[in-house]
């Protein structure tokens, strides 16, 4: 599903997961009673995004592995948790991007949501070369130049911090790939169940059917 160039293959550990004949709608109103119950839950545990450090640790280190300072550019799923922490809640975008932020505060681990139709050719998670970079998602140009990133036959599309539009999940995607990040020491049961609680998720919010899942490298 997803290659692995040599240069990433000791920094970076993922689960792949690809979906298919998805519904994405508006709002699920049960998924949000769930999202509610685990903001709460957060909230209860940590006063402050200091005191969930030891949590962090894993994104954190995912960040460092591939050269990016995570006190500086903090990881996607450190994002969502802090702007928990500080009483704002998430934005509802449709079921299958706000499954997939449910799903990083879950884990407290960046995840990429792709429409797979979208992406043409092989997929490879590789270093950016330089000038290389891509629209993202209510976000000027995203600069992925000897950053870890994932690309097709045509250009980059993705990383832990950013997604590119080109690639962005809409009301019409009915194919979707989802990419768990990690770093390369991470357990891979650990991420076997955190790709079980994601497929459980997605299928319960959004339909569709799952076809494959992939814990890269798987040793």
């Amino acid at each position: 599903m997803i290659q692995f160039h040599p240069s990433v293959s000791n920094l970076v550990r993922i689960a792949a997961l690809q979906f298919s004949d998805m519904l994405v709608v508006p709002k699920s109103h049960e998924l949000w009673e769930e999202i509610e119950l685990l903001v709460q839950q957060l909230r209860d545990k940590f006063s402050t995004p200091a005191e969930a450090s030891t949590e962090l640790v894993p994104a954190r280190q995912l960040y460092r592995n591939i050269g990016i300072d995570p006190t500086k550019n903090r990881p996607s799923s450190e994002a969502l948790l802090r702007r928990t922490l500080k009483g704002h809640g998430l934005y509802q975008i449709n079921s299958v991007v706000d499954t997939c932020n449910f799903c990083s505060l879950q884990f407290l681990l960046p995840i990429g949501l792709y429409d797979f139709d979208k992406i043409e050719g092989g997929i490879t998670l590789r270093i950016g070369m330089e000038g290389e970079g891509y629209e993202g998602i209510r976000k000027d140009r995203v600069n992925v130049s000897g950053k870890i990133t994932l690309a097709d036959d045509r250009s980059p599309f993705g990383n832990p911090s950013s997604d590119s539009a080109r690639t962005m999940i809409t009301e019409s995607t009915q194919n979707i790939l989802f990419v768990i990040f990690a770093p390369q020491t991470y357990s891979i049961p650990k991420l076997q169940q955190h790709s079980k609680f994601a497929v459980d998720k997605m299928l319960e919010f959004s339909g569709g059917k799952i076809v494959e899942i992939a814990v890269i490298p798987d040793e």
